[in-house]
């Protein structure tokens, strides 16, 4: 059963990775897929911490936390149960690789960064931040589910994901932003009570 998944989902990995390749994509998904995009998001981050509401305020400290606690959950506790290696290192490493569709990895190129690839933090991250997104601004979810969708495609298309491995990312970001908006909801919610009865 499980090999049988897995030959799948090496199919799928091929599918999209060659079969949609296109001169526009080459350039733009290793741009979306970008290692430290984090950097000038963060600057955003930062200026609307300072040039804001308090609503605003709060909603992206929840963001950051989020995102903080994702990014270090699956790094730290479930890639380390998992021995995965990446499909390939880079979009050049595949393009090396492109005139072939078989499904055995071992004929595909030997990867010299073999680091886990199961499951993608980058699809952790955007499916979190989406969540959060989309639960405090519903009108723009079809502008955020896109952008999530994009980068986790991004990680198929240039070769370090396995599509599972960006599923199995994406439904750890969904649970785990899932459970912080619990939490600040209900924290919310007992806020207002206190408020109402006095303060007791």
């Amino acid at each position: 059963m499980l090999d049988s998944l897995l030959k799948i989902d090496r199919i799928l990995f091929y599918a999209i990775n060659q079969g949609t390749r296109n001169a526009v994509f080459d350039w733009l998904m290793p741009a979306v897929s970008w290692q430290y995009l984090w950097v000038p998001l963060s600057l955003i981050v930062l200026i609307f911490l300072v040039r804001s509401t308090w609503r605003t305020r709060w909603i992206l400290i929840i963001l950051i936390l989020v995102f903080v606690t994702g990014d270090a959950f699956n790094s730290r506790v479930l890639k380390p149960l998992f021995t995965r290696p990446r499909p390939y290192s880079s979009l050049t490493q595949v393009h090396l690789h492109k005139n072939h569709w078989e499904v055995t990895p071992e004929l595909k190129p030997k990867n010299p960064n073999p680091t886990s690839s199961f499951p993608s933090t980058h699809a952790v991250n955007a499916a979190s931040s989406a969540t959060v997104l989309i639960c405090f601004y519903p009108r723009f979810w079809p502008l955020m589910a896109f952008l999530a969708a994009l980068i986790c495609y991004s990680r198929v298309y240039i070769g370090v994901h396995y599509p599972f491995d960006v599923l199995a990312g994406v439904l750890v970001g969904l649970f785990l932003a899932g459970s912080v908006l619990v939490v600040q909801a209900l924290i919310r919610r007992r806020v207002q009570v206190r408020f109402f009865n006095g303060g007791k």
